[in-house]
């Protein structure tokens, strides 16, 4: 009696001992708290437009021309240069006094966008009868701000667009 009390006692303690080692071999989760940089950094740096930038894009299209669809493109870069382009094929480039540029990009920065393209274009738009869509897009800041004449009712007496169609009209004079 007393060898089998001993063996129970050493094979209880076997046991005892296997599950002690088994629960220090477990792994244990740490929480390890690393401070995360703020994505918003306290004072943002505001993206500037290059020189290179197309500050304004004007797309017109729609109607038929001889040779298919008609649709002519004016681009406005940041640094003053221009193209125009149209279905014919013509392509011309210049440059616009620097005052102009300026001029062209208060007037971008200076509008609100959202308010612009608030209302919407309700009549028929001029592709409807072989007319043509405006669609200009801006580059500001924030991005660019594309505002289609056949979407946004447009109002052609507002600054900005007062200035669009007298650069409009420079650039077809080179």
């Amino acid at each position: 009696m007393y060898r089998t009390m001993i063996r129970f006692v050493l094979g209880l303690l076997t046991l005892l001992t296997l599950a002690a080692c088994g629960m220090a071999a477990q792994p244990t989760a740490q929480i390890v708290t690393t401070p995360v940089a703020s994505p918003v950094p306290d004072n943002p740096v505001k993206p500037k437009i290059g020189v290179h930038d197309t500050l304004l894009t004007i797309r017109s299209e729609g109607g038929m021309c001889v040779n298919g669809g008609c649709w002519s493109e004016q681009q406005i870069k940041a640094d003053g240069s221009f193209t125009t382009a149209d279905n014919t094929g013509a392509k011309t480039s210049g440059t616009l006094d620097a005052a102009t540029v300026t001029h062209l990009t208060q007037q971008i920065a200076a509008t609100d966008f959202e308010q612009m393209t608030a209302k919407p274009f309700t009549g028929t738009c001029p592709v409807a009868f072989d007319g043509q869509e405006h669609i200009y897009t801006f580059q500001t800041l924030s991005g660019p701000q594309t505002v289609a004449s056949c979407k946004v009712a447009i109002d052609e007496n507002s600054p900005l667009f007062q200035t669009i169609a007298g650069l409009s009209a420079a650039m077809k004079q080179e």
